[in-house]
Parts: structure tokens; sequence; C-alpha cells
């Protein structure tokens, strides 16, 4: 039997409806994906931006503590100067960037006299005072590029680079002495410290790292020697 125009007209009336309510389903569906796929690509962006924090902050620590670990064992802890074995680096540094030019550097060796008085007169704490005030006249009294060092207890080291003579040392010399003697005051006290240089030139008096060290000291016993207040340029005996 054959349908009639409205049934006809009926049945593609629902099958209309029908896709109209399905399609609405999964356009609903599909939004609530989108929706659902929005809130996860937020969340995972919050989580990725908390893990570079994190990783930022755990490499600024660990760089902290690189930092820290080289200070530790190359900078000396009560002045913060160049230690004993950082300075001997930077003498071999030195030789090989002034080799086979014309260029040259000093090594000036300081040492404070009797400065033993010091801890036994006023304790420990101003002697460590003092002692860092003198590493700051130091470093006050030499060129950028210039390397200052604390050798160990009240002994001190100085390399001026770029030294065609002995003319700019000498002056070096006399502003170390000059400065490091004047009052140093700590507290309601005023301290005074002696002091002796010791001078060699690296190439005009040896081109070994080993025995510019022991001219510089040769010269150091000879200004101690003299008295207070002295500095010596080591010169080869003939």
């Amino acid at each position: 039997m054959k349908q009639s125009s409205d049934d006809r007209f009926r049945d593609l009336e629902k099958r209309l409806q029908l896709e109209q309510t399905a399609r609405k389903a999964a356009e609903d569906k599909l939004a609530q994906k989108c929706s659902e796929l929005a809130e996860t690509t937020s969340l995972l962006e919050s989580l990725n931006g908390l893990l570079e924090d994190r990783i930022k902050s755990r490499t600024n620590e660990l760089e902290g503590a690189k930092q820290k670990a080289l200070e530790l064992t190359e900078l000396d802890q009560l002045t913060h100067l160049a230690n004993r074995y950082l300075f001997r680096a930077s003498m071999i540094d030195a030789v090989a960037q002034v080799k086979d030019t014309d260029r040259s550097f000093s090594l000036i060796l300081i040492d404070l006299v009797d400065f033993k008085s010091v801890n036994d007169g006023f304790g420990y704490d101003t002697g460590d005072a003092v002692l860092q005030k003198i590493a700051k006249r130091i470093t006050g009294s030499i060129r950028q590029g210039d390397i200052a060092a604390r050798l160990g207890g009240d002994e001190f080291a100085v390399l001026l680079f770029d030294v065609e003579d002995s003319c700019r040392a000498r002056k070096v010399c006399g502003r170390l002495l000059d400065n490091i003697q004047a009052p140093i005051s700590i507290g309601n006290d005023q301290i005074r410290c002696a002091v002796s240089l010791g001078v060699a030139q690296y190439p005009q008096h040896t081109g070994d790292i080993e025995e510019l060290q022991i001219f510089a000291d040769l010269a150091l016993r000879q200004a101690r020697d003299q008295g207070r207040g002295h500095s010596v340029f080591f010169e080869e005996k003939r």
C-alpha cells in the first residue's frame, strides 16, 4: 500500500528531527570535548610553567653552589682576594700571555711586619678586621686587571701587568707602603701596620716562575733587614 504524500512528509520531518537531534548531541559533545581540551591545555601550560620555574630555580641553586665551590677553592675566605692556588695559576697564565712578546709583569710580595702584636694586643677578631681593610687598600693601590692575593696569614702578593721597566712598579710600591701603613680605625682603636715589600720582574730577572718567587722573596728579606716601611727590587749579584 502506497504512502500518501502527507505520510511521506511526516516521515521526512521525523527523520530530519532525529538528524537534528543527533547533530545537536554531537555538537554538544564536541563543545564539551573542546572545553575539556582547553582545560587540559591550560592545566598543562600551568604545569609546564611550574616545571620551568622549578628547573630555573634549581639551575640557579646549582650555579650558586658551583660559584660557592669556586670561591672556596680559589678565594681567600677572609679577604675575598685570590688565594695562594689561584694566584699561582694566575702567574702561569701571565707567563703564557707575555711569552714571546715585549710585555712583562712584576711580582710584589707584601709582608706585614710583626702582625702578631696586633692579634695579641687587640684580639683575633680585630686582627681579621685589619686584614680585611688592608686587602681593600691593596686592591685600591693597583689597576683593574692587576691581581692581588692573600697567600696566608699576614702575607699578601700582587701581580702588576704591562710593566716594561721598574718605574710603574716603584710607584705602586710607594702607594702600597703609604696606604697600608696609614692608621686603620677599628672601633675606638687606631692601628698602624708596618710593611715590607719585595719585588721581582718577569722576564727581566728570570723566565721561570719558581725563580721569580725565590727572587721576590730574597728581595723581601732584604727589605725586612732594612727596617720597616721599605721596598726592595731584586738585583742579581755580579
